[in-house]
C-alpha cells in the first residue's frame, strides 16, 4: 500500500495510459526480471530513493531493456518510476513517499500506521 506524505492512499499509477502503453510492449521475460529485482529491494529495504536503485548507466543492467524499448532516457526513467510505484502500491506493507531532495526520484519509506503521521 502506498500513501503520500499527506496520508492519502495512492490507488493508481500516475499517467496510467502512458505506463500501460510501454508495459504492454515490454518483453515479458525481461519485464519479469525487472519486477523480480525491484520486488527483492521492496522486500528487503525499509527506506530507499528510487533514483539510486538503477545504476547511472543502464547498459548491462536489468533495467536496460526499458531503454532498449523506449530509446529515450527521460521517458525510460519515468516508466521505471511508474513500474516501481505500481509494485509498491500493490505491496501488502504500508509505504509512504515524498519527493526526494535534489533528485527527480521519490523517497519511499515503510510506516506502520500512515494515519498517525498525518493526524
Amino acid at each position: 500500500m502506498l500513501y503520500s506524505i499527506e496520508g492519502k492512499r495512492m490507488a493508481k499509477v500516475p499517467h496510467y495510459d502512458k505506463f500501460l502503453f510501454y508495459y504492454d510492449k515490454m518483453d515479458k521475460g525481461k519485464l519479469d526480471q525487472i519486477i523480480y529485482h525491484l520486488a527483492t529491494i521492496i522486500e528487503n529495504e525499509e527506506v530507499f530513493n528510487s533514483s539510486y536503485l538503477p545504476p547511472k548507466h543502464w547498459k548491462g543492467s536489468v533495467f536496460y531493456p526499458i531503454y532498449e524499448l523506449i530509446q529515450d532516457k527521460q521517458t525510460s526513467a519515468f516508466f521505471y518510476g511508474q513500474l516501481l510505484w505500481k509494485l509498491i502500491m500493490e505491496d501488502e506493507k504500508k509505504w509512504m513517499f515524498q519527493q526526494a531532495d535534489n533528485t527527480l526520484g521519490k523517497l519511499y519509506f515503510l510506516v506502520e500506521n500512515p494515519n498517525k503521521l498525518t493526524d
